[in-house]
């Protein structure tokens, strides 16, 4: 299981490497954009295949595919694939990146919810 630690630094670092984006079919947030191959805050933490997995999985459910905030069983499988068990802190973390209109909005709520959690924060190289 990863760690709270682990997962922020791969939401943070891998929201980076897209430049802020998010990932979108549509209007709808996914988990993994297999044609741009974004990814959501959370959906960085996961393999290529989980997030697929998850995805597909969502789908056959016929939810509506949002970044998982407020969805219980979302977070069910996410902690599934192995993300810390803390709905709260996963809510929290995919929030930062669903609430951010900038790239540097996106770092000062992920500087905020570093200090809140008592994680290290790395701002950009």
């Amino acid at each position: 299981m990863l760690t709270k630690q682990e997962t922020f630094d791969r939401a943070l670092w891998g929201v980076r490497a897209q430049g802020g984006e998010r990932a979108m079919r549509g209007s709808a947030c996914v988990y993994y954009d297999e044609v741009t191959e974004r990814r959501c805050g959370i959906g960085q933490a996961l393999t290529r295949a989980q997030a697929m997995d998850l995805q597909d999985e969502l789908e056959v459910q016929g939810r509506v595919i949002h970044g998982g905030v407020g969805h219980s069983f979302v977070y069910a499988c996410v902690v599934a694939a192995g993300l810390p068990d803390d709905v709260v802190f996963l809510r929290d973390l995919q929030s930062a990146h669903d609430g951010a209109g900038s790239p540097n909005h996106f770092e000062e709520r992920m500087k905020t919810l570093a200090r809140d959690y008592r994680l290290e924060y790395q701002g950009p190289a």
